[in-house]
């Protein structure tokens, strides 16, 4: 009796995994092997990822412009290796692959599940602030999770969490150079430029901070940009000279 009370302990201990994508419950997860799998179609649905084709021949995300070479499914014109002919994939093996994120607190025994972030598939002079926060996933990365769902209804103002310990994924390689050891999580708001408006160390900041140098920014880059346009454009005055 003991013996079938530990069997269905330990069954129920591999199972206890809350999957969510955007704050919300994702379901449609299945456990195979000990690896958590998903349908493509019910997870790209969930990441907000278009998934389009028919047959053998796939397309993820936005259209690559190119007809693929060879059945399967791509990305970014890229084909991805871990998608089966049943279109079923390894949650996390696929997340790596695409350049997403797989954030796993053991804590709450809880998984969070992120597409790739927008701003990878843009030019690096993109017009959005940047507000950078470097943590640990295990540690704070829900609460780091939250908070950038927040703050994203400020249009133009971009979060972008960072796991600092992940320095493969292309967020730590485009963004790690603003991290500095410290206390988690490590906040950082980033103009267009590079330039830092703010820098916060332990507790993420208070919102209206965030939101007050966003607004002071972007209030100095509306000036800046109406001067320029009253400047005249002709005459032979106040230009740089190369020397």
């Amino acid at each position: 009796m003991k013996r079938l009370l530990l069997c269905l302990a330990l069954t129920q201990a591999t199972w206890a995994q809350d999957f969510f994508v955007r704050n919300r419950p994702f379901l449609a997860v299945e456990k195979r092997q000990g690896v958590w799998t998903a349908a493509l179609p019910e997870l790209a649905k969930a990441l907000d990822l278009p998934l389009t084709g028919a047959g053998a021949t796939w397309t993820l995300g936005e259209e690559a412009g190119q007809e693929p070479a060879e059945p399967g499914v791509y990305y970014r014109g890229r084909r991805l290796t871990t998608v089966d002919a049943t279109l079923q994939v390894p949650v996390q093996a696929f997340l790596q692959e695409i350049g997403g994120r797989y954030i796993e607190n053991k804590a709450l025994g809880s998984v969070d599940l992120y597409a790739p972030s927008k701003m990878l598939a843009k030019a690096t002079n993109c017009n959005n602030v940047h507000l950078l926060m470097f943590h640990r996933t295990e540690a704070n990365g829900q609460q780091v999770a939250s908070f950038a769902d927040s703050v994203k209804q400020t249009r133009g103002l971009e979060p972008v969490p960072v796991d600092f310990e992940d320095t493969t994924h292309p967020l730590w390689q485009q963004w790690g150079k603003y991290w500095v050891a410290g206390r988690m999580p490590y906040t950082v708001l980033v103009d267009p430029s590079g330039r830092i408006l703010g820098r916060w160390n332990g507790p993420l900041p208070p919102q209206s901070q965030v939101r007050q140098l966003f607004t002071q920014f972007v209030a100095t880059r509306s000036q800046t940009n109406a001067q320029q346009v009253a400047m005249p454009s002709g005459g032979s005055g106040g230009g740089f000279s190369g020397g």
